[in-house]
């Protein structure tokens, strides 16, 4: 969220604590940090036929609304300390551009007895 423009970040932290996330201004930062880090270059049927098949009730009720503050049942769930329990193999992927960053998806990785870790070029989190 911190490489948007500034009145994108003042948009997402004013609605977010409103809960008013079907505001036009909140709408429009989501849309850019997706276009940044969730799909980058989507082909457009691909892109509707997946947002079709997402169950936004229960993602709703894991995440929460807000894609930058999980307030859902997730909010302090914590698997990394199983990660060193892992007895299977792993390939761990992630874009380059993703919202779940390489740093991030790298630590885990080396978390995990074994695994393997690939970031794909020019990817985001969906990739194209």
């Amino acid at each position: 969220m911190k490489t948007l423009p500034d009145s994108r970040q003042t948009a997402i932290a004013t609605h977010e604590a409103e809960k008013s996330y079907t505001a036009a201004d909140y709408q429009a930062a989501v849309n850019e940090f997706d276009g940044k880090y969730v799909w980058r270059r989507p082909v457009q049927a691909e892109l509707d036929s997946v947002m079709a098949t997402v169950n936004e009730g229960i993602y709703t009720y894991m995440q929460d609304p807000s894609e930058f503050t999980i307030a859902g049942t997730l909010e302090q769930y914590n698997a990394t300390p199983f990660l060193k329990d892992v007895k299977v193999a792993v390939l761990f992927t992630v874009g380059e551009f993703d919202e779940g960053d390489p740093p991030t998806v790298k630590r885990h990785a080396q978390m995990t007895p074994g695994a393997k870790y690939a970031v794909i070029p020019n990817a985001a989190h969906l990739v194209e």
